[in-house]
This record gives C-alpha cells, sequence and structure tokens, in this order.
C-alpha cells in the first residue's frame, strides 16, 4: 500500500482487527487523538462507484449485483465471503485502486505526524510490511458476535468473514490493544500505545 511513499517524517499505523472487535471505534478515537486517519473500507467504498470497476463487476459476477447504477454491496458480499476464489476475483479488482488511492491521502496528509491506516486484512495481504508499526484490536468472539448482531449479522455471516482472516493478528502486531469492555477502557489502550510511538519517533 505504502510501497514508493514519501513519507516525509509521518508514522504510518497499520490498524487492524477481527470483524466486530471495534477498530472502526478506534479509528475514530485515535483521529480525535490528533491522527490523521484513513479507512480502507471508505477507500473500497470510493472505488466501487467508478464506472471502470461497475463495469468489471458485472462481467465477473453479474448484472444483478448492480443496482440503480451502483454495486448492490450486500449481494456481492453474499457472493464473495461463501467462496475464496470470488472474493480473490473480486479484491483483484479493487485493492490496485485503493492502493493506489492510499498512496495519495497518506502523501497529502500532515508531516511528522502520526497517519493511522485502518485495514481489515492488514496482515492478509502483506501490507503490514509496508507500516512504521501495526495495531491490532483484540476481542473475544462472543463480545464481537454480540456486536455485530445489531448490524443484523447472524453468527453464521460472522463465522464466514472471520474465515478470511488470519486468527493470530495480535501475535503479528506490534502493538494490542484489548477492547473486551467499554470506551474507557480502549480509550485508554489506545492513549498508551499512542505515547509509546510518539516516544519512538522522538528518538
Amino acid at each position: 500500500m505504502v510501497e514508493a511513499v514519501e513519507k516525509r517524517g509521518r508514522y504510518v499505523l497499520g490498524l487492524t482487527g477481527m470483524p466486530g472487535s471495534g477498530k472502526s471505534t478506534a479509528r475514530k478515537i485515535l483521529e480525535e487523538m490528533g491522527c490523521y486517519a484513513l479507512d480502507a473500507d471508505a477507500l473500497a467504498h470510493e472505488v466501487l462507484d467508478l464506472p471502470e470497476t461497475l463495469s468489471k463487476i458485472a462481467v465477473l459476477f453479474g448484472e444483478e449485483v448492480i443496482k440503480e447504477g451502483k454495486v448492490d454491496r450486500p449481494a456481492l458480499a453474499h457472493l464473495v465471503f461463501k467462496d475464496s476464489q470470488k472474493l480473490q476475483s473480486l479484491n483483484d479488482i479493487v485493492h490496485p485502486e485503493v492502493r493506489r488511492l492510499a498512496r495519495e491521502r497518506i502523501e497529502s496528509a500532515p508531516a511528522n505526524g502520526v497517519v493511522v491506516y485502518d485495514v481489515p486484512l492488514l496482515f492478509e495481504t502483506s501490507l503490514d510490511k509496508d507500516m512504521d508499526g501495526t495495531l491490532v484490536i483484540e476481542c473475544d468472539f462472543s463480545v464481537r458476535l454480540e456486536r455485530v448482531r445489531q448490524r443484523g449479522w447472524s453468527e453464521q455471516q460472522l463465522q464466514d468473514r472471520d474465515q478470511h482472516h488470519f486468527s493470530d493478528k495480535a501475535a503479528r502486531a506490534d502493538y494490542v490493544v484489548q477492547n473486551n469492555t467499554d470506551l474507557k477502557a480502549l480509550q485508554t489502550g489506545l492513549e498508551a500505545v499512542l505515547h509509546q510511538i510518539k516516544e519512538e519517533i522522538q528518538k
């Protein structure tokens, strides 16, 4: 993702976690703490709205996943999260453009600051190698399930998505913050990580 990016003193922190772990909430908290934040899912949504992307998706997955000139994301998700080959085909379309957008946004971020890049499949796509550091938000399955049920997901849907993630994210990360309790605990953990990063930058 950040290959060939001129960082100019920026520290790029890759943020990830299993579905329902609360990494999006963590990203927003870090943004409130003064970090420049990017969301890979939001960038992917931008890419999905590009005419050339719509055309490629219609050819590969059929016109039924296009609704009113836009990708029907729930319909597309239903197709790809049960078929790893279809998911890979979708990623081959979307990921290169997401990387391009991410490079542009990182290059335009304020110098000498921390850029948080929220990427669901950070380790699985080897993007961790392009980061200055990595942070995993860790959370028990039962807590994640309770959260995603509020979005309308079933336990099977969560399990389907989990299959595309490495189960050992925490072991791969530079920093790990637990998110099994409340927002205050999450914020405290993130403050500690940001403090460590700033100390590292100043060395």
